[in-house]
């Protein structure tokens, strides 16, 4: 189990240092493989959520922050997201990014960077 998890650090850290980048849609396409081989994380999931709300996919972050929400019922950060998506225009994610500070809030950025 130690080295699975190892496994999946290395996972995360590559897709938020992809994503630290700017290089948005390369970072959920490595989230994607990743959850091939680990589907019952729910940090892949949030973080494949953060991927698709930076490029403006609310329908498809939705999906991620409610599967995250599903496989960890405690994640916050997915929760006040989906509560986030809630209050904005169905169709846009820029009214969200304008509200609020920090992971749980309105920052994506936070979710990659951890200083943040």
């Amino acid at each position: 189990m130690g080295g699975e998890l190892r496994v999946l650090e290395d996972f995360l850290n590559e897709a938020k240092a992809l994503a630290r980048e700017g290089k948005i849609v390369e970072a959920g396409r490595f989230l994607r493989a990743a959850e091939t081989k680990f589907p019952e994380s729910s940090e892949i999931q949030f973080l494949l959520g953060a991927c698709y709300a930076k490029i403006n996919r609310a329908d498809l972050a939705r999906k991620a922050w409610t599967k995250s929400v599903t496989l960890a019922p405690a994640n916050h950060r997915a929760r006040a997201w989906l509560a986030r998506l809630d209050q904005s225009d169905p169709t846009t994610f820029e009214v969200v990014e304008e509200s609020g500070s920090g992971a749980l809030a309105g920052d994506l950025d936070s979710c990659w960077d951890p200083t943040r």
